[in-house]
């Protein structure tokens, strides 16, 4: 029996844990793979580490950012991603991010002509679609909320995207050293590589630049000191408003045009079995001791690669490779020369469901909270609670009826709207207490004003509340 030098070399050694890292995409609850389609640091002892100094391109994908991922997975315009972080990359410990490493988050995309493509993170088109600092209806970072629903975050798809490819960023901030001498806010990024189906007459919007000019110490937020008592709120948030759709145009029904087609980055054919980068191949058919022997061969030589390119995420299934090679050796030594044993059978073991909420963070901003005619219920001011509507239809999802989230986002984002009402906010602020009362009773009708998130005037505050935020930082 033979076994791989790399395995016996490698197989027994834990990754080592630093800080956090985005190992792994679900899209639509659906778990694409630990490492698959996503931009990770080749250095697997330092995979965790946070992105220093702040003056790096490393800032717009990670290290290793620049080093495309073979894979693309597939999403649908709003379809809902969510991303798991672990502090051990290889999930041999459990925990997302150390309690102590407080502060925001924020998912951006960009459209690339092919995301298997090195070299085309850093640079301009990267714009915003969620952003989550600190709540003050709860008295949490987002990195809090990332660690009590068990290291997953979720963000929906804006709609009326083109089609196409896209690079997706989560940024996370742990802020507890911002306000040493010299301060040292930390910056945890990585990238999924996503094809999104569309028209490729879909929007584009309007992007920026992240690469080592993005952020320096004089950035908001930056320096924040997260000790103080009481904390200086809200929180004095840093880089581009969140993206808001195109309302005329942001509904896939009211976009035509060619439809994009996915070219680059599927499933090899004839993968049986996949570990990030990697994928098995079935050996060639034998019929007799040669044969047997050389797929023998065949199957030790991807066991050895197996072995020696699997990513921080790990090498478990390696060893499901090597049992394969085992099996194959023991049939030739057994005179069995018919081959191979269970000729193309997927060996991809059945992944893990998302443990946590699907549902983006309250207390949040989203591109969705925007979007016409959208069931959403968020409000964004100034740190004020809110609630995505892009939560998943599984039993993770928040509980609340999308038609009682809507209602009390309108009452909050009216409550943020006040301060800065005028004499005709009254007719809002009688609108408001008519949805507040339909909430109660469990039943909001869809026609009436501010209920659809779309035209109505829950949106519009909405809107108005997360500019103003933004502004009083400008």
């Amino acid at each position: 029996m033979r076994f791989s030098n790399l395995a016996l070399a490698s197989g027994l050694i834990p990754l080592v844990a630093g800080h956090t890292i985005m190992t792994t995409l679900y899209v639509d609850g659906e778990n694409q793979g630990d490492g698959v389609c996503i931009r990770m640091n080749r250095d697997a002892d330092k995979a965790t580490f946070p992105i220093e100094p702040l003056a790096n391109d490393a800032m717009a994908c990670g290290y290793s950012g620049e080093i495309a991922s073979t894979r693309t997975c597939a999403a649908s315009q709003s379809s809902t991603l969510t991303f798991e972080f672990r502090e051990y990359a290889d999930g041999s410990q459990p925990g997302s991010i150390d309690i102590s490493h407080k502060g925001p988050c924020a998912v951006y995309m960009k459209p690339v002509a092919n995301a298997t493509a090195d070299n085309n993170a850093a640079g301009d088109g990267w714009f915003k679609i969620y952003e989550m600092d600190y709540d003050e209806s709860d008295a949490k970072w987002c990195t809090e909320k990332l660690i009590d629903n068990n290291g997953f975050m979720s963000v929906t798809i804006p709609e009326g995207l083109r089609g196409g490819d896209y690079l997706v960023r989560t940024e996370l901030l742990a802020l507890h050293a911002a306000q040493d001498s010299p301060p040292d806010p930390q910056f945890y990024v990585g990238c999924a590589q996503l094809f999104l189906s569309g028209s490729e007459a879909g929007n584009v919007p309007e992007g920026v630049t992240i690469d080592a000019s993005t952020y320096s110490l004089d950035t908001p937020g930056l320096t924040y000191n997260l000790y103080a008592t009481p904390l200086s709120l809200p929180y004095p948030s840093f880089g581009p408003e969140v993206y808001e759709p195109n309302t005329t145009t942001s509904s896939t029904s009211k976009v035509s045009g060619a439809q994009a087609t996915q070219k680059d980055g599927l499933l090899p054919e004839g993968c049986i079995l996949v570990r990030d980068d990697w994928c098995g191949f079935e050996v060639s058919s034998y019929s007799d001791e040669t044969g047997c022997w050389a797929s023998s061969k065949e199957c030790w030589t991807q066991s050895d690669e197996c072995w020696g390119t699997y990513l921080a995420t790990g090498n478990k299934v390696c060893q499901i490779w090597q049992d394969k090679c085992t099996n194959i050796d023991d049939q030739c030594k057994a005179g069995n020369y018919n081959g191979p044993p269970d000729a193309g059978k997927v060996l991809t073991p059945t992944y893990k469901s998302v443990d946590g909420s699907t549902a983006a963070f309250s207390g949040g901003v989203s591109s969705v909270d925007f979007e016409s005619g959208s069931g959403s219920g968020s409000s964004s001011g100034s740190g004020s609670g809110s609630e995505s509507g892009a939560a998943s239809s599984t039993a993770q999802a928040v509980a609340t009826s999308p038609a009682a989230q809507t209602a009390v986002a309108d009452a909050d984002a009216d409550a943020d709207a006040d301060a800065d009402a005028d004499a005709s906010s009254s007719t809002e602020a009688a609108a408001a207490a008519s949805t507040e009362t339909a909430a109660s009773s469990g039943t909001v009708s869809g026609s009436g004003k501010g209920h659809g998130r779309g035209k109505g005037a829950g949106r519009c505050k909405a809107k108005r509340s997360h500019k103003k935020r933004r502004a009083h930082h400008a």
